[in-house]
């Protein structure tokens, strides 16, 4: 990559100590107003929506994202993090067969058509639940993964909770409970996102366009993977004010999120509804794609700058833990400014790969991505020489 243009290298150099903390900001609830270097983002007849990058969370394009909405199967995304979660620790394999109960087998709307009494292998049921959004498959891994419902639903809800999804409730683990369930179009975005980035090896999951089980094919109403190759797929749904689509897509390395919710359910027919549901994410999916460019800035073990941390005997060498990445867009990377603020408090010793700053990635005033700031190696404390003769360089 070629270096950082110099008002990039000029803002950099600008440290502000006083008062400030490595503590990360929240990336703001609404994207920076873009220049007229490229189109507005859509506008859609639906209760809000989303479109952000999978890696980092930053936003590009919202429309009344914070509204409460019905989560309508964003129900099923979240029960689903919890069963790959299980899969990842090792708790629960895909040739698990769980057991089929009565409650189960009575669960009314979608259904995989499960029997009571019979044992499902995890895989089928994953199938169930996504492919065809089965909720007695719901409630079976419900019951497999924490016993019973009601405790499968507390785990839901303080999932949402440790994910920052703080406008979110579950009322149901299949998602029937809608009244009582709430979230919005960014906290259903966010959560796409971390299945995104937590559980890569399972998203072949969401990509099956149909199933079969007990000799009844079932196929996904999620009109996204036919249209777009590029589509991961995740989930769709209806709730009480529309439907929703939870989609995601991969183009050249880059993952973005959409997300479609409460879009009116006037429509001819429940196919012809979700068609247009899918044809609203692609109309952002694309928009996306088409206006912003991905560049790396600054990469794990690349030294950014060295600074001065009270008591250590050298100045230290920054770096990130992750590559630092910004969608951009296009036309606009020039404009970008990069500050970084050293934690006050920081001194020496300091360990290798210890946070004592934050950088933060600006465009037209607003964040757009942040990453700690951590010492590529680390510091000892300075001798007694070393401190008089630092302090007396001060002085002089």
């Amino acid at each position: 990559m070629s270096p950082p243009p110099l008002r990039l290298l000029t803002c950099l150099a600008l440290l502000a100590i006083a008062g400030t903390s490595h503590a990360a900001a929240p990336i703001p609830d609404t994207p920076p107003s873009v220049s007229l270097l490229i189109p507005p983002a859509p506008r859609l007849n639906t209760g809000g929506y989303a479109l952000l990058d999978a890696t980092n969370g930053q936003l590009l394009a919202t429309q009344n994202p914070n509204h409460s909405v019905s989560p309508a199967a964003s129900t099923k995304l979240m029960l689903a993090y919890l069963v790959f979660e299980e899969m990842a620790a090792h708790r629960l394999a895909p040739s698990n067969r769980l057991p089929v109960s009565v409650a189960a087998w009575r669960t009314p709307g979608s259904s995989m058509f499960l029997k009571p009494d019979t044992q499902v292998s995890v895989a089928h049921l994953l199938d169930g639940l996504i492919t065809d959004g089965g909720n007695d498959a719901a409630v079976c891994l419900a019951q497999g993964i924490a016993g019973t419902r009601a405790s499968a639903l507390s785990l839901m809800n303080q999932t949402a909770h440790a994910l920052g999804l703080e406008q979110t409730h579950y009322a149901s683990v299949d998602g029937l409970n809608m009244k009582a369930s709430r979230t919005t179009a960014l906290d259903a975005a966010r959560l796409a996102a971390a299945v995104v980035d937590r559980f890569p090896q399972d998203l072949g999951y969401f990509r099956h366009q149909s199933m079969r089980w007990d000799g009844i094919a079932q196929y996904n109403f999620d009109r996204l993977l036919e249209r777009d190759p590029s589509a991961l797929g995740l989930t769709v749904g209806d709730g009480t004010r529309g439907y929703g689509i939870v989609a995601a897509a991969r183009q050249d390395g880059t993952t973005l999120i959409a997300t479609v919710m409460d879009t009116p359910g006037e429509h001819r027919s429940v196919a012809h509804a979700f068609s247009h549901i899918a044809a609203q994410a692609y109309a952002l999916l694309s928009w996306g794609f088409d206006n912003f460019t991905a560049h790396v800035l600054y990469r794990p073990d690349e030294a950014l700058r060295r600074v001065h941390i009270r008591d250590a005997a050298h100045k230290i060498p920054l770096s990130v833990a992750q590559p630092l990445t910004v969608l951009v867009p296009r036309g606009s990377y020039h404009a970008l400014h990069i500050r970084l603020t050293l934690d006050r408090n920081a001194r020496a010793p300091v360990a290798r790969h210890q946070a004592i700053g934050e950088l933060k990635v600006r465009l037209d005033g607003r964040t757009i991505a942040h990453a700690p700031a951590i010492a590529l190696h680390a510091a000892a404390r300075e001798n007694t020489f070393q401190r008089i003769t630092s302090r007396l360089s001060r002085w002089l």
